[in-house]
């Protein structure tokens, strides 16, 4: 059953995609930031102790900065971990300990330290990043669906520095 507009404020919850319920989001303070990388040009990957985060605009220093959409992507460390890879592997720029990453719906907002991020898109898998990881298309593609971390923009600027909380705040669907 749809929980009412006013459920959905009044608690954090996630979406079982698999079974289109919902469910509330575990409130636990010790999800963390456990990386954070900027990519100065395309291409390149710098690691970062700290990134400054502009609402409506993206991470200063990012080449993403000043797009609409698309502006940075998470990536949780179950996902990583179940993958092989280590943070930065996949050119997130940042990576967070949060297993239900993946499950949240499209317009959940993320407080990330002091910046809010909402939720766009899963961020699917393609041939150019398999090549630039060495694997074959087909077999990275298949693997990696639904695991490839979630595209989001940023709602309320900040600092977002390594060890800082991560908490669910809003879903929306």
């Amino acid at each position: 059953m749809e929980p009412s507009s006013a459920d959905k404020r009044s608690e954090s919850r996630i979406r079982d995609g698999s079974l289109g319920s919902w469910y509330p989001s575990p409130v636990v303070e010790d999800y963390r930031v456990v990386a954070l990388h900027l990519k100065p040009e395309a291409g390149g990957l710098q690691p970062v102790p700290q990134v400054e985060a502009v609402a409506g605009s993206g991470l200063v220093g990012d080449k993403c900065y000043g797009r609409r959409h698309r502006q940075v992507l998470l990536m949780s460390t179950f996902h990583l971990n179940e993958l092989g890879f280590k943070p930065g592997e996949l050119r997130e720029q940042i990576t967070i300990e949060l297993p239900e990453l993946q499950k949240l719906p499209i317009g959940t907002i993320v407080e990330v330290g002091t910046v809010e991020f909402e939720i766009e898109q899963d961020c699917e898998p393609c041939s150019r990043m398999a090549g630039m990881l060495g694997e074959t298309p087909e077999e990275f593609i298949a693997r990696s669906s639904y695991k490839r971390g979630m595209l989001a923009k940023v709602k309320k600027s900040g600092t977002i520095k390594i060890g800082d909380a991560v908490r669910v705040a809003e879903g929306l669907a």
